[in-house]
């Protein structure tokens, strides 16, 4: 299913978020031309904060074009030693401090929450065993090919159990999540 008139803002940490969307995206079919990348500058500050800081501004720019234009918003945030609920509620409460309602279920708004990190994807996607969402993976995951590590998340996507296969809860909920801006017909 190609995606051509979706215009999807990708909202992430750091260069490995900003290529695994990008890697996850294009094999879904969204054209490159329709994502716009927003990602934390090095030196900034922790990312986290950016990430926190610009949602509600995202979010706001998303919920203003939607009535009239195919758009869409990604959020990639590590949990670190947070849980995805935690980091849920801090989102959550971004939007709340600006005034800003909550991110409703039938928008174009999806978060994905890496548990530890994004690098606990990479090491369940190529492979690793005993894979958990406690052990920090970035030191053992180094120089992965972040595009065969889409592909792997593509394929679990695609596949017909992907909902109920054995797999990290986190990477399990970004499956659900991607689907609500995958959908082509729907508006904001």
């Amino acid at each position: 299913m190609k995606h051509r008139g979706v215009q999807l803002v990708i909202l992430c940490e750091d260069d490995a978020h900003r290529q695994f969307a990008y890697n996850v995206l294009q094999r879904i079919g969204f054209h490159k031309r329709k994502l716009r990348f927003e990602v934390s500058s090095k030196g900034r500050g922790a990312a986290d904060r950016f990430i926190v800081a610009e949602y509600p501004r995202e979010l706001a720019g998303y919920r203003r074009r939607s009535s009239f234009q195919r758009v869409g918003l990604l959020v990639c945030l590590d949990c670190d030693t947070n849980t995805t609920s935690q980091r849920t509620a801090q989102l959550e409460r971004s939007l709340d401090a600006t005034g800003a309602p909550p991110k409703r279920d039938q928008e174009r708004v999806a978060v994905w929450l890496p548990r530890r990190n994004i690098e606990t994807w990479f090491a369940i996607l190529t492979g690793e065993p005993n894979v958990d969402e406690i052990t920090d993976y970035k030191a053992s995951v180094k120089n992965v090919d972040i595009r065969k590590c889409a592909t792997s998340w593509f394929s679990q996507y695609r596949a017909a159990s992907a909902e109920s296969a054995e797999t990290l809860p986190s990477l399990a909920d970004s499956y659900r999540e991607t689907r609500k801006i995958e959908q082509s017909d729907h508006r904001g």
